[in-house]
């Protein structure tokens, strides 16, 4: 979920719900997110969020330094074969039929 400036508090809390986010990235000159009041009343009422990442921030949410220093254990590196295995694509399509 990326929380634009033109989005408030209603708007993120519905979209959210709808979407079930699992990644926040927000700015910390937003409005919402200049303090963490809004920010752990958000994370703790959408509870799919395992990840905040904000920018302009220089604690442990700093989205430049996830950018420059990317976690290498986040998500298996085989995690989409295991999801579509490679047998449940046909080799080629099928032959036009008359």
């Amino acid at each position: 979920m990326l929380a634009l400036f033109s989005h408030q508090r209603s708007e993120l809390n519905a979209y959210a719900s709808q979407i079930e986010p699992a990644l926040l990235i927000a700015d910390r000159q937003h409005a919402l997110f200049s303090g963490d009041d809004f920010l752990n009343t958000f994370v703790t009422e959408h509870s799919s969020i395992r990840v905040v990442q904000l920018h302009n921030d220089s604690g442990e949410h700093n989205l430049q330094d996830a950018i420059n220093h990317p976690a290498e254990d986040l998500l298996p590196r085989h995690h989409l074969l295991m999801k579509w295995p490679i047998s449940s694509f046909p080799a080629a399509p099928p032959a036009h039929r008359n």
